[in-house]
């Protein structure tokens, strides 16, 4: 179905146009305008191209939030990929996701990807509040 969700790809606006896979497109991506490293990306197979939406996503925050997001019609599907940096400000993020996801049809299938920099396999507050967002959510 898709390739690849990736984070930290540290590619400028630029570079990212002129990257080429193998039967595969640039599907979305994020890249930092201020400082270096980070981004997003999502490659989807060249076949399923035209299915392709990239949700164009305005609230990425450098060194708190960094998103791509896509919708793939024929299967109903939304895959989301977001990067935190370990700096980044968890409320800000936390803010961020749970907004983006308020933003989905419900009637959609979701795949969440990326890089949270969370302990997931703790009981640490980040991780719970994190979690806890789709308890929230009518998806």
């Amino acid at each position: 179905l898709f390739r690849s969700c990736i984070t930290e790809h540290w590619m400028s606006s630029g570079e990212t146009e002129e990257l080429h896979l193998d039967g595969f497109v640039l599907a979305a991506f994020s890249v930092r305008r201020q400082f270096m490293h980070g981004g997003t990306a999502i490659f989807v197979k060249d076949t399923l191209a035209t299915d392709v939406e990239n949700v164009m996503v305005d609230f990425n925050i450098e060194k708190c939030i960094e998103c791509s997001i896509i919708y793939i019609r024929n299967f109903n599907l939304y895959i989301l990929v977001f990067y935190r940096s370990p700096s980044g400000d968890f409320d800000t993020f936390l803010s961020v996701v749970e907004s983006t996801f308020n933003r989905i049809s419900v009637n959609k299938s979701v795949i969440v990807a990326g890089d949270f920099n969370v302990h997931f396999n703790t009981n640490e507050k980040n991780t719970t509040d994190l979690c806890d967002i789709g308890l929230h959510q009518k998806m």
